[in-house]
């Protein structure tokens, strides 16, 4: 964080009685424990690095250079050309006194795309950051895009978020700001009813037809005996998916050692390591399609390895060594930067919508271990105007 700029901001914060957090209760009446009250100043010229790469790897993915497994058992199909959705993680490393970004991993999900509007408007109401933005876009222009993403042209009562039991979820206040920002009704899957070829929901006690679905489901957390019915319960079905469930197989982890570039660390699936001299170097071992930090050996051993039943489903990263970089209120951070991004069909390519700067105290990054804390969490990145 530019010195200067943050004295300015701790100095106005200090003035203003109502924090980010209960504004953003204010809004949806619950508390969002994942976000930090710290913005996140870089320069723009290093975020025009993390987006170059982000497209250049989206890129790759389009070009069919990327071989998808088309028999994983999870797979509804009748997947769409492009992913709506393109979420990329990058680290940060120093090199010559310069810091360069390391892509850690990827996925065709949305995020928190909606919380981002809501974090953006409390840096607004009090003038917080007037010589900083998020994008060159403007904040209209984005969500332009991602209402026009989500509701198409449909009436907003035939358009539904979708998600397993949201109120359990680590991210149900971005449903809540979801809600409100495009005013679409939150469904769990198992309120879905099928009629004929088609799929209903209740909506104001009325049974209302189902037309596009903003997918925020990721079927790994349904317990099988569940999981299964409710692949059948979308198969062949009339629906456009806005962020189709098959793409969260199609494009996470799995995809990382196929993928070239300046960015991309070393990475091999599991299954494919035959000289175990390789374990004496710096990785770690990632599950391909879980997330959240979860099953994640970031000092692996031997015995580790060998304990991992089903290889073909972990990968095996190069570690890197991440940098303090940003200041707090008195401590310097670990950071990842997750860029969010929009695919734009009239122009063939993802947009760049926000960046959230994801900052801890440890190396090991988990949002869920670092909630109803001051400076830790989810924050925005903003760069000079």
């Amino acid at each position: 964080m530019y010195k200067k700029e943050k004295e300015v901001f701790f100095n106005k914060k200090e003035n203003i009685k109502e924090s980010q957090k209960e504004y953003l209760k204010s809004i949806i009446g619950d508390i969002n424990p994942y976000n930090s009250e710290i913005p996140i100043l870089i320069e723009q010229q290093l975020l025009n690095n993390m987006i170059n790469n982000s497209k250049d790897i989206f890129k790759q993915l389009q070009n069919k250079k990327i071989k998808y497994d088309k028999t994983n058992k999870n797979l509804i199909g009748n997947i769409n050309k492009n992913p709506h959705f393109f979420t990329i993680d990058f680290a940060l490393i120093k090199e010559n006194d310069k810091y360069l970004p390391k892509l850690i991993e990827l996925q065709a999900f949305p995020s928190i795309l909606s919380s981002c509007f809501f974090y953006l408007d409390y840096y607004n109401k009090y003038n917080l950051l007037p010589d900083f933005k998020v994008n060159d876009k403007s904040e209209k222009k984005i969500l332009e895009l991602y209402k026009k993403t989500i509701l198409g042209k449909e009436k907003k009562k035939h358009v539904i978020m979708l998600d397993y039991k949201q109120n359990t979820s680590s991210t149900h206040f971005d449903f809540q700001f979801t809600e409100k920002l495009l005013g679409i009704k939150s469904v769990c899957i198992e309120n879905i009813i099928s009629i004929d070829n088609e799929l209903f929901y209740i909506r104001k006690n009325k049974l209302t037809k189902i037309k596009r679905i903003y997918n925020r489901i990721i079927l790994e957390n349904i317990p099988d005996k569940k999981k299964y019915k409710f692949i059948n319960l979308f198969k062949n079905k009339k629906i456009h998916w806005v962020g189709h469930p098959d793409w969260y197989y199609h494009v996470s982890k799995n995809v990382l050692e196929s993928l070239e570039g300046e960015s991309i660390l070393k990475c091999y699936s599991l299954d494919n390591i035959k000289n175990k001299e390789i374990f004496n170097q710096e990785f770690v071992i990632k599950p391909k399609f879980d997330y959240g930090g979860n099953n994640v050996f970031l000092n692996p051993i031997l015995k580790d390895i060998e304990n991992i039943k089903n290889k073909s489903d972990f990968i095996i990263q190069e570690k890197i060594n991440y940098e303090r970089i940003i200041h707090s209120f008195n401590r310097k951070l670990y950071t990842e930067f997750r860029l969010l991004f929009i695919f734009n069909e009239e122009k063939n390519d993802i947009e760049f919508c926000f960046s959230l700067g994801r900052l801890s105290d440890h190396k090991k990054i988990n949002m869920k271990e670092i909630e109803n804390n001051k400076d830790l969490g989810a924050s925005l990145v903003f760069f000079k105007k």
